[in-house]
């Protein structure tokens, strides 16, 4: 039953997230109006944010899924970039660009699906795999994906409402 709403949630958020950027171009992405972020941070940062919480926090490190996503993304540049507490105006350049962004989206929130379907209802009370700042449980890890995301929504629809 947690598991059915968890993945609800994450669907429900995640075509709002599509809707939101769907519109925008590569010009759009890189505006960083006097918010002091863009939508390329924000798009970059929920990814990487959804890749620790629903799971880095949930699987094994060795796990497939995880294995697969270091071999897509660039890992690194991403917590360079967008991780809490980066600069969402330094070194804009070496950022990937918006089709980049979106590929990288995909390819986590597919792989959220995955990890979900590899869960029982009794593995949501376990401890998460690593340290997590916000979370105890993998369900609390999981739930807090949807709701994360759900504010940079808030801050996307900011941005959007100031640069158009």
């Amino acid at each position: 039953m947690k598991l059915a709403f968890i993945k609800e949630q994450i669907e429900w958020v995640d075509s709002w997230t599509t809707n939101l950027i769907s519109d925008l171009n590569e010009k759009d992405f890189g505006i960083v109006p006097t918010l002091g972020t863009s939508i390329n941070w924000q798009v970059g940062h929920l990814t990487i944010s959804k890749y620790f919480h629903s799971i880095q926090s949930v699987l094994q490190k060795d796990d497939q899924i995880n294995k697969q996503i270091n071999k897509q993304i660039p890992l690194d540049n991403f917590l360079k970039y967008y991780f809490a507490g980066s600069n969402p105006t330094s070194k804009w350049i070496n950022r990937p660009d918006a089709k980049q962004l979106l590929e990288f989206m995909e390819i986590v929130d597919k792989a959220t699906f995955l990890t979900l379907e590899k869960l029982m209802e009794s593995n949501l009370e376990e401890k998460t795999e690593i340290g997590n700042p916000v979370a105890k449980t993998k369900y609390d890890a999981l739930t807090f994906t949807f709701k994360h995301q759900m504010w940079h929504n808030g801050q996307i629809a900011m941005i959007k409402r100031i640069i158009r």
